[in-house]
């Protein structure tokens, strides 16, 4: 396993079973989000991916949320997030890619201004699939060898147990 997400596991696995409670509220909402960079242009470095994901852990964890993994491409990005009840999946995304935006243009060298794309995919998951969605985003450098950012988004599909595959997504964005 890489070492930073190692280091990444350790600290939050500590905190997998000590989900954050409000007064009198117990909640387990497993949440996997994943996003593209515009225009799906692999602008993520991989000397900039480590500091780029732990900055958005960062971010996440001050917003009161765990995440359990971030792994991604050059192109888009995935994370398992143990949501807080208080806040809604929208509100984590876009203080997400605001503030990582903001850190990739004016805290690592590039020679491309970065912004993430417009949307976003959530997935909520039973606890009894968290190892399967964990293992998947693992795995995602690998995975991607030899499948696409569409192939996999309806593949996401199949792991939410939902028969549906709408691909329009695709076609009206990345023909």
């Amino acid at each position: 396993m890489n070492p930073w997400l190692s280091r990444i596991f350790t600290v939050i696995s500590s905190r997998l079973f000590n989900e954050k409670r409000m007064s009198s509220t117990f909640s387990q909402l497993y949440v996997h989000i994943a996003f593209a960079v515009r225009g799906m242009k692999p602008l993520i470095s991989k000397g900039n991916e480590q500091g780029v994901y732990l900055f958005m852990v960062r971010v996440a964890e001050e917003m009161g949320h765990s995440v359990l993994i971030i792994n991604g491409t050059s192109n888009h990005v995935h994370l398992l997030v143990l949501l807080h009840p208080a806040s809604a999946v929208a509100d984590l995304v876009r203080e997400i890619k605001r503030q990582s935006s903001f850190f990739i243009n004016h805290k690592l060298p590039s020679k491309h201004y970065f912004n993430w794309d417009e949307g976003y995919s959530a997935f909520s998951h039973s606890r009894s699939h968290v190892n399967s969605v964990y293992k998947f985003i693992e795995k995602q450098k690998e995975y991607h060898q030899n499948v696409n950012f569409r192939e996999e988004y309806l593949e996401m599909e199949h792991l939410r147990e939902d028969d549906v595959e709408d691909d329009s997504l695709f076609k009206l964005k990345y023909p």
